[in-house]
């Protein structure tokens, strides 16, 4: 638990020492428009999800503080439309669960699924499944389930009426 502790504390670090400087170097640049630097991530959360993959914490460790990650993120338009077509090509392709142990691609998963479940509007279709792919990643990386599991296979169909319209 310290660990987690510590990483996060070094993200928000990171996150805060980041915005500092990008606002003093905004305030001696005229041509960065505000909507620009709102669309502009602060953290780079790929080096984090790779750092977060890499300590000895245990998986729920690990997803949880992906999790916390996730929810700080603010994604530009263009990155929130990546991670979607992300978490829905790998779901299609089939290769969102065949290697629950590769941590970094597990943890990414996990990440940009609660990003895109936190900026989809409640209407939406992407964000049930964002919330649905969200949890067979989870549960299938922490070994709470496997990927042939009745509720995987359940939300899998969602996900796929999600994508269909249904």
């Amino acid at each position: 638990m310290k660990k987690v502790v510590l990483l996060l504390s070094s993200l928000l670090l990171a996150t805060t020492l980041t915005a500092c400087g990008t606002e003093s170097a905004d305030q001696n640049s005229t041509e960065v428009s505000a909507e620009e630097k709102a669309e502009q991530p602060a953290v780079n959360w790929e080096s984090s999800i790779k750092d977060l993959a890499a300590t000895d914490q245990s998986e729920t460790e690990k997803a949880d503080a992906a999790e916390v990650l996730a929810r700080a993120y603010k994604p530009s338009s263009e990155e929130l439309k990546n991670f979607q077509t992300h978490i829905i090509e790998a779901f299609t392709s089939g290769e969102y669960l065949k290697d629950s142990t590769n941590a970094e691609y597990m943890l990414s998963n996990i990440f940009q699924s609660v990003v895109v479940e936190r900026q989809a509007d409640e209407a939406q279709a992407m964000k049930k499944y964002a919330q649905d792919f969200y949890q067979n990643t989870k549960y299938v990386y922490r070994g709470a389930e496997t990927p042939d599991s009745e509720s995987v296979k359940s939300n899998e169909e969602q996900m796929t009426n999600a994508i269909n319209g249904k």
